[in-house]
This record gives structure tokens, C-alpha cells and sequence, in this order.
């Protein structure tokens, strides 16, 4: 989530410099794509290298083409969204993502529903919001204009649609990502589909789109696209490699942290000075944490204690079976 939100610095300056999104996107997918493909020729999948089996084996395949996939399209409503709605109302939307996940995943995955995840959930979306302070709860801004013949209205109206479809996309990548680990895959087949499905929705957006594509002008330039790139790549490594082990709910909230960290940002690099509903916002974010935190340790901690009490009672079932046989030797002779 930090890595993420480092990649977000790097992006603002690099769209300072005239670079348009679907650009960005589309040079860090060819980054992060040309990577994973020098890794893919290092690794195995059982008997072959990985880059023979880009896209994983037939019984992974289909959840690592959909999670490039639905991934790849959530990108792109991420950014419809900011472009086409206030950022606080579109920031808002799309962190419904851990409520929807913890839901989903327990009935698509069969993960627990537990209150401490429920509330975790609730307290990070809330803290979404006070952060954000999106404009269809705290009221317009007089700079908002909207033109005579509603056509604004109707733009904004179809952005707030995109937002929620993108906070299911991000729910679906959670899922799609747990269930391609459960079958095998590996990280970066999934780094690499997200790669290449990047590289296709940045082409047809910019070819379709308004944007002008142009090659970075100078050195700085080049520099904020690396950053966004290199942060970005290895951030989605550690995603992809985090959402195939760890339960869907969970991850969705950790990575929603990414709020937290950019705010930090702003106020450290771009002087931006916290409101009082900023700080109690991400008071409620890092409560989730927090709450994710504590029953992590209680679970530990119980799985311990069932090992230690399965490895006693075992003990104790062995000594037992050893005097049985001491008694029934004695009894023979």
C-alpha cells in the first residue's frame, strides 16, 4: 500500500509534465511486462519454465486471464472515475472495495465472517470518507459549474456507475487473485496478465481517447515515469504475491491503507494542511488495522495452542500404547 501510494506521487508529477494517463499506464505495463518476462525465464512450473506457461497451467489459467483481465478493466474506472468526478467522491466509491470483498469472499471463497473483519470493513470505509469528504454527502463547492443543458449532470451521473463497477472490479482481482493461488499460480503469471491486458486496455483508450501521446521532453520526465513504473512493478509483485496466500477481506482492507499514505504525501511533499475530519479518518483506517492486527495474533496464538494440546495429547497416547505393550509382554511371559 505504501509502494502504491509512492507510485501516486510520481504519477502527479509525471502528468505535471504534460504525459497523459493511459501513456503512464501503458509504460509501466510494458515495464513491469518486460520484467516479469526476463523473471518468467529464471523460474519453473514443475517440469517447464514459467515463460513457456505465461498465463499458468489449465487447471490456473482461467482465474489468471480474468484477474488481467477484470483488473485491467478496473484500472480503467479508476481513472474514468477521477477524471470525470470531484477525487473525494470518486476516492470514496472506490474504497467500498473491502466492504464488498469481505461479503463476497465469504460466499464465493468460503472465508470466515467474523464481527472483527465487519467492523474493520466499516471503520476503513468510513475513514474513506471523512478523508475524501466527497461532495454528494458534504454539500457542492461554489467553484463546481455544471452547463445549462444538464449535460454535466448526466457525465457525473455515469461516473458515479463507473466508481461503484470499479470497487466490484477490485473485489473481483481479490477474489480472482485468492482462488488462482489455490490453483497453483504463480505470482508472476499474475503480474504478467495484468501486464498485458494493461498494455491492451492503455492502447485502445488512448488510440479511441482524446489524449495526445507524446515521449517524455527530459530527463525529469523520464525520471517521474521510471518512479512511477518501478514503484508500481514491484508494489504489484508484493500484491499479487500477498492476495494468493492471504483471505481476500483482509488483504482488501490492508490495501486500502494506501489512502492513509497518500495523504501523507500531500501533506509532506505538497504542503497540503490535514482538516479535522483527514485526521479522524485515518484515526478510522488505522483502526481497522489495528482490529486486522489483534485478531491475527488471537489466531496465531490459538493455532499454537492447538499444536501444543494435539502434540501433548499425542504424547500422552504414545506413553499410554507404550505401557499397554509393557503390560501385555509381562502378562506373556
Amino acid at each position: 500500500a505504501m509502494l502504491f501510494s509512492i507510485m501516486g506521487v510520481f504519477i502527479k508529477f509525471a502528468a505535471g509534465t504534460g504525459l497523459p494517463s493511459t501513456e503512464l499506464v501503458f509504460l509501466r505495463a510494458v515495464f513491469q511486462g518486460a520484467i516479469t518476462i526476463v523473471a518468467m525465464t529464471q523460474y519453473t512450473d514443475g517440469s517447464q519454465k514459467l515463460i513457456w506457461c505465461p498465463f499458468g497451467s489449465p487447471r490456473a489459467r482461467r482465474f489468471i486471464v480474468a484477474r488481467g483481465a477484470v483488473g485491467g478493466f478496473g484500472f480503467c474506472c479508476f481513472f474514468y472515475a477521477i477524471t470525470a468526478l470531484p477525487l473525494g467522491d470518486a476516492v470514496a466509491l472506490l474504497s467500498l472495495t473491502p466492504v464488498v470483498t469481505v461479503f463476497a469472499a465469504a460466499i464465493f471463497l468460503g472465508e470466515t465472517l467474523r464481527p472483527a473483519h465487519l467492523g474493520a470493513a466499516a471503520a476503513c470505509s468510513i475513514g474513506a470518507i471523512l478523508i475524501s469528504r466527497p461532495r454528494f454527502l458534504y454539500g457542492m463547492d461554489d467553484d463546481l459549474s455544471s452547463s445549462p443543458d444538464g449535460s454535466a449532470r448526466t457525465r457525473n451521473n455515469f461516473g458515479y456507475l463507473v466508481a461503484l463497477l470499479g470497487s466490484f472490479c477490485g473485489c473481483g482481482v481479490f477474489c480472482l487473485m485468492r482462488l488462482a493461488g489455490k490453483s497453483g499460480a504463480h505470482t508472476l503469471q499474475l503480474v504478467f496478465s495484468w501486464a498485458a491486458f494493461g498494455v491492451f486496455y492503455s492502447l485502445v483508450i488512448g488510440l479511441l481517447g482524446s489524449q495526445v501521446w507524446q515521449w517524455p521532453s527530459s530527463l525529469q520526465s523520464w525520471g517521474f515515469v521510471l518512479g512511477v513504473a518501478a514503484f508500481g512493478s514491484v508494489a504489484h509483485f508484493l500484491l499479487n504475491y500477498a492476495g494468493r496466500i492471504a483471505p481476500a477481506g483482509l488483504s482488501s482492507i490492508v490495501r486500502s491503507s494506501q489512502i492513509v499514505w497518500s495523504y501523507a504525501w500531500e501533506m509532506i511533499i505538497f504542503s497540503q494542511v490535514p482538516r479535522i475530519s483527514t485526521i479522524i479518518g485515518v484515526a478510522c483506517i488505522c483502526t481497522s488495522l489495528v482490529l486486522i492486527a489483534i485478531e491475527k495474533v488471537q489466531d496465531n496464538k490459538a493455532k499454537n495452542d492447538a499444536e501444543i494440546k494435539n502434540a501433548l495429547l499425542q504424547k500422552q497416547s504414545d506413553e499410554e500404547n507404550t505401557v499397554q505393550l509393557q503390560e501385555s509382554y509381562g502378562s506373556t511371559d
